[in-house]
């Protein structure tokens, strides 16, 4: 689709971090439904998920070469009333070019982790930051403090659909680097009634210590890497880290509660003895007896923790709770 003048550009590179593709299609999903256009441009080459839920959704998207004269010339054909970067990259060019073509330009900042991988890109960021007229800076548990001038936002969370039937298998998905994490998850299988435990494999490399525990299936979702929600009924975490952040997250917007150590930002997300559980760390006996409660409670009271739990991210993650921050933003930008 051609490109066309007045519309807002949320410009992408091929080198921003991890996970901010997916945030940047339901940021032009949120627009698109809110009556405001919005086209997705990418500098370099795009991904997979982008140009498949872009062409799903019915959201423009085009990419150009990853360099400042085409940005330039692009911006110079089809002017803007608004570009809202994404990446280090395509934030350094987009600041430039819009001061050059005054242009008025937003930036979502990346997270301290992924700056590294940015390179040069990562310092131009930084030091152009006050071209732009407002900052946005997506809620980040593991990052450093960001700019003061930054507007916090949380990332977008899709609302998945309320579970008909609630299962009663208690997972953990797996990643190759979690392998202590995994045998805690099978000890802890052995330590409750016989009930259904499963590990959801996302990568081909399979977990082994499951192989020893009868009680504990394999599931490979690697093909996909798409979770099977419905499936489960209880998710259990056992670190920290980001990865357990995202997939807490995933699971209480699909109306799966959370059991997990009380470590790291889910302690803010996890309301204890509403929308899940949180035990003190390494406590796996503690664990264990949640457990057994959650297994013996009856339909009424598990359907209540699992509302609860999807509700929580409907109130501070949805669509029309992130957009109405971004749009104040674009708004203090003069759009």
């Amino acid at each position: 689709m051609a490109l066309q003048a007045g519309e807002i550009w949320l410009l992408w590179d091929d080198a921003a971090q991890l996970g901010m593709d997916a945030h940047v299609v339901s940021l032009a999903d949120a627009l698109r439904v809110r009556g405001i256009y919005a086209r997705i441009l990418c500098l370099g080459k795009t991904t997979l998920l982008l140009r498949d839920q872009a062409t799903s959704r019915g959201i423009a998207l085009n990419c150009i070469a990853a360099d400042a004269l085409a940005l330039w010339r692009t911006a110079m054909t089809a002017r803007p009333r608004l570009m809202h970067t994404h990446g280090a990259r395509a934030s350094t060019l987009g600041r430039l070019t819009g001061v050059l073509l005054g242009i008025p330009v937003v930036s979502t900042l990346e997270a301290e982790r992924d700056r590294r991988a940015a390179g040069l890109y990562s310092l131009f960021d930084r030091l152009s930051r006050r071209l732009s007229r407002g900052l946005i800076a997506l809620h980040e548990p593991f990052g450093a403090r960001p700019p003061s001038r930054a507007r916090l936002i949380n990332p977008f969370v899709a609302l998945g659909r309320r579970p008909a039937r609630l299962s009663r298998v208690v997972a953990q998905i797996a990643r190759p680097d979690r392998g202590r994490c995994l045998e805690s998850f099978c000890r802890l299988a052995a330590l409750v009634p016989p009930m259904e435990f499963a590990i959801y494999c996302t990568e081909t490399e399979q977990p082994v210590c499951a192989a020893e525990q009868a009680q504990v299936r394999l599931v490979d979702v690697s093909g996909s890497g798409v979770i099977p929600w419905a499936e489960i009924g209880l998710l259990c975490l056992t670190t920290g880290d980001a990865t357990d952040y995202a997939h807490a997250l995933q699971a209480m917007a699909h109306g799966v509660p959370v059991i997990a150590f009380a470590l790291g930002p889910v302690q803010g997300l996890v309301a204890d003895g509403e929308s899940g559980w949180l035990v003190s760390s390494g406590n796996l006996a503690a664990m264990a007896h949640r457990i057994n409660c959650w297994e013996v409670q009856g339909d009424e009271a598990r359907r209540l923790v699992s509302d609860q739990a999807r509700r929580a991210i409907a109130e501070r993650f949805s669509s029309q709770t992130v957009l109405a921050a971004v749009l104040g933003v674009y708004a203090s930008a003069g759009v």
